[in-house]
């Protein structure tokens, strides 16, 4: 029973030979992109409902929940950043880039043309494109990091 666990962890350990800090640096990424995406998604939607007018609004701080949850799924979304901890997605630009985006970019695509939020598209704008920019810019900080 010992010598099947460890001959299975020595068989996993081929695929994720990858150090500790290779996963730091990737929650750090989500973490970031997270934390700048709800700050300037929230400044944003407060920019945008102050042009409202707030007497045809019944519930003017649901929007603010529903830019948060936005953000929140496409979080939840860029998990599959940690599939660049097996080496041939990480050295892979493809791979790597489609490890960051595809799950992120679908999930907007499939929010954004929904009827109740494609009447919005400016907000729905304003909640998208920070999340995008800080993902992008990861994208290209992480890629820097691999070939130092």
């Amino acid at each position: 029973m010992i010598s099947f666990v460890m001959n299975s962890s020595c068989m996993f350990s081929r695929y994720f030979a990858v150090p500790m800090i290779m996963k730091s640096v990737l929650t750090r990424i989500i973490f970031l992109t997270l934390l700048f995406s709800l700050v300037a998604a929230l400044s944003g939607t407060a920019l945008y409902t102050a042009t409202l007018d707030r007497t045809k609004s019944e519930m003017p701080g649901l929007v603010y929940g529903v830019s948060t949850a936005i953000i929140l799924l496409f979080s939840l979304a860029s998990f599959c950043i940690y599939l660049n901890l097996i080496p041939k997605i990480r050295h892979s630009l493809f791979y790597c880039l489609l490890s960051f985006f595809a799950l992120p970019v679908l999930t907007a695509l499939f929010l954004f043309t929904t009827p109740l939020l494609s009447e919005e598209i400016f907000l729905c704008m304003v909640t998208c494109m920070p999340f995008f920019g800080m993902l992008a810019y990861q994208f290209f900080r992480f890629k820097k990091m691999l070939t130092q």
